[in-house]
């Protein structure tokens, strides 16, 4: 089980990244599985290994630099695709795939993903 708050109109939850901890906001209109800043993708996860063309909410196509490495997840190892895109981490329903999320909508409200 992760943990985290509903914390500036939005659910976050923390994650450990390497030998950092990352707060991310939970994108659940954002498919893929995270979304980190340009900079701090290749800090934490080293040069991109691709690209992809991705659409965005306004309609346009953009290309995207995109990184994978193996981030634990619910107890295991997960080989995940991290979009280097915006400027705050995101995790998308990619990710949440075969988990609950369930939020608490309102300030300090607590936030839970779960193994199904």
């Amino acid at each position: 089980m992760i943990e985290g708050h509903f914390r500036d109109g939005h659910p976050r939850v923390a994650l450990e990244i390497g030998e950092e901890s990352v707060s991310f906001l939970i994108d659940t209109g954002f498919w893929g599985d995270m979304a980190l800043p340009q900079d701090l993708a290749q800090r934490l996860c080293g040069r991109p290994n691709g690209v992809r063309i991705r659409r965005l909410a306004d309609g346009r196509r953009i290309r995207v630099p995109t990184h994978e490495f193996e981030l634990g997840w619910q107890g295991k190892d997960r080989l995940t695709e991290v979009l280097a895109l915006g400027d705050e981490p995101l995790i998308g329903t990619a990710l949440l795939e075969g988990n609950d999320l369930h939020v608490e909508v309102g300030e300090g409200g607590r936030v839970l993903i779960e193994p199904r």
